[in-house]
């Protein structure tokens, strides 16, 4: 029985590395590709008009942030504890209506204030990247792997074929990074739905009226997961994007820019974590749909987790010595001033997934809480530390702020993550 147990185990094993594989293919084939586009920005764009982009995106990303994420999270709790269609029928129409009265906003909008469409143009960038989630993680959780893997390798290679083309025929402006947003997410949205066609995952959702006391049920169990996601949203946009604004104020957009394009390659440190965190996702959905024990599983988070930390350690390491030959590699000279902040970030966002290898046991079980007290010390952290930096030390003291906050949210999430206890509802 022990040997037939190990025999089991090691298959086991393989099957899990077979799957990751698939993950890792994918999204190093991304990254890749996104460090490609990342060079073809720092070559055509100039510092100030990606300052100008990067300060608009960080305003729709808050929408997205506060009102889409935290119903896509809840809407991926309750595929695992009701009923199918129902849920998907409810939250669909929910966010449909959301669709339509931000759009009718922006155009009237649009329409007093003479802003010849532009900010329709933002709306909709918004709208095309939430319905690619919204499929994407109803295909996320359905374990096929090597579907998720493909949607990660093309995502870039579209992006950057529609860079290409929109560079040959316009100005290189932040107009044109908009119409590049806008039409990777309507074709990235195509795609995901296609492969759910492909794969019959569509034909098993009968998309029925749902009643008045469903729709009822399923707003309070929306109200009440969301409650406590909305002010960590909040905070969790300050932490990740004030920064930005700050500097602007104290500093101009030509600095927004530089400091985004260094932020940006010092953040492909993720490209680390993302498989593991995309194998682990339905696993714990799944542990949680069969009603285990919540401790029980910190040890397989926990086995992902500690390779993610020897995986990303060294290079964080590599990017502290060799941080102005990698930056003239994949960016470009004109954004030199850039370079130095790469390796700080990079660091700050490995405590930051490590981060988000716990909280995925937080958000499938519903204790989203413990995810808001992590996220509320980063930002008293975080917060004070850039309005008393950027004015003197510019950039990298934006830099180390970030550090600081998410140092202090990941020892914050480990203590919570080994010791609070949740009960199975």
């Amino acid at each position: 029985m022990g040997f037939k147990n190990k025999v089991i185990s090691k298959l086991n094993l393989l099957s899990d590395w077979k799957n990751i594989s698939f993950l890792g293919s994918g999204h190093i084939l991304s990254a890749l590709l996104t460090l490609l586009y990342g060079k073809l920005i720092s070559i055509y764009i100039l510092p100030n008009d990606l300052g100008v982009y990067n300060l608009e995106l960080t305003g729709m990303l808050l929408f997205y942030s506060v009102v889409i994420n935290p119903i896509i999270q809840s809407y991926m709790k309750e595929l695992q504890v009701a009923n199918q269609d129902k849920v998907v029928h409810y939250y669909s129409t929910f966010l449909l209506k959301i669709y339509l009265f931000i759009l009718i906003a922006s155009l009237i909008y649009s329409f007093c204030f003479n802003h010849r469409l532009y900010v329709v143009l933002i709306v909709l960038s918004g709208i095309s990247q939430s319905s690619f989630m919204f499929l994407n993680s109803y295909l996320n959780l359905s374990f096929k792997y090597k579907s998720i893997a493909f949607i990660q390798a093309i995502n870039p290679f579209i992006n950057l074929v529609i860079l290409n083309v929109l560079i040959v025929f316009f100005a290189a402006n932040s107009v044109l990074l908009w119409t590049n947003y806008i039409f990777l997410y309507f074709i990235l949205t195509l795609l995901v739905l296609f492969r759910l066609y492909k794969l019959k995952l569509l034909g098993d959702i009968n998309l029925g009226k749902v009643s008045k006391i469903d729709k009822i049920i399923m707003f309070k169990s929306l109200y009440k997961y969301v409650r406590p996601l909305l002010v960590y949203t909040i905070f969790g946009w300050i932490v990740n994007y004030a920064d930005r604004y700050i500097i602007d104020y104290y500093l101009n957009k030509t600095e927004v820019g530089y400091y985004a394009t260094g932020y940006g390659l010092g953040a492909k440190i993720a490209i680390v974590a993302a498989p593991f965190n995309q194998y682990l996702m339905p696993i714990v959905y799944k542990y949680r749909k069969d009603k285990v024990l919540s401790s029980k599983v910190n040890v397989i988070i926990y086995k992902y987790m500690l390779l993610f930390f020897v995986l990303s350690l060294p290079l964080c390491i590599f990017l502290f010595i060799f941080y102005n030959q990698i930056g003239i590699l994949l960016l470009s000279q004109l954004y030199n001033k850039s370079f130095y902040i790469i390796p700080v970030i990079a660091l700050a966002y490995v405590f930051s997934h490590t981060c988000q290898f716990m909280e995925v046991k937080f958000y499938s079980y519903g204790a989203t809480k413990y995810i808001f007290y992590g996220m509320l010390f980063n930002f008293l952290i975080n917060l004070p530390f850039n309005i008393m930096l950027v004015p003197s030390f510019g950039m990298i003291g934006a830099a180390y702020a970030t550090l600081a906050g998410y140092f202090v949210q990941f020892c914050v999430i480990l203590y919570l993550f080994n010791f609070k206890y949740i009960e199975i509802r």
